[in-house]
């Protein structure tokens, strides 16, 4: 059975407990984490750098040398995706500061260090 994927969330501006609990018990494969400003680049790169296992049950598994035990594991896809949200282009919010000038510079630094370390 494929399990289906999460293709555009901010799990990331949730409690920490967000993203755990959406994966547990094998009912995603997995998730695009979309950033929302400069501020979160660094967050959204961390979680997408997580190892993400949950428990799966053996019938869900595709590969079958996994189902000789009634629960295994499942490792989850989670890609980052960077960006600035709509909202916060051109506007003063209380939660965001301003974007600077070199927010793009900024993101394209951070593109660049995720794949390194990938």
């Amino acid at each position: 059975m494929r399990l289906p994927f999460d293709a555009h969330n901010h799990v990331h501006l949730g409690p920490s407990s967000a993203l755990s609990s959406l994966l547990s018990g094998g009912s995603l494969q997995g998730m695009a984490i979309m950033s929302t400003h400069p501020q979160d680049f660094e967050r959204v790169a961390r979680l997408a750098r997580q190892v993400v296992t949950s428990p799966v049950h053996a019938e869900q598994r595709k590969d079958k040398e996994q189902k000789d035990s009634s629960v295994c594991t499942m490792k989850h896809n989670i890609i980052p995706c960077f960006g600035v949200h709509p909202w916060f282009l051109g506007s003063d919010s209380t939660d965001h500061p301003p974007l600077e000038s070199n927010w793009i510079e900024k993101l394209t630094y951070i593109i660049w260090k995720q794949h390194l370390i990938r």
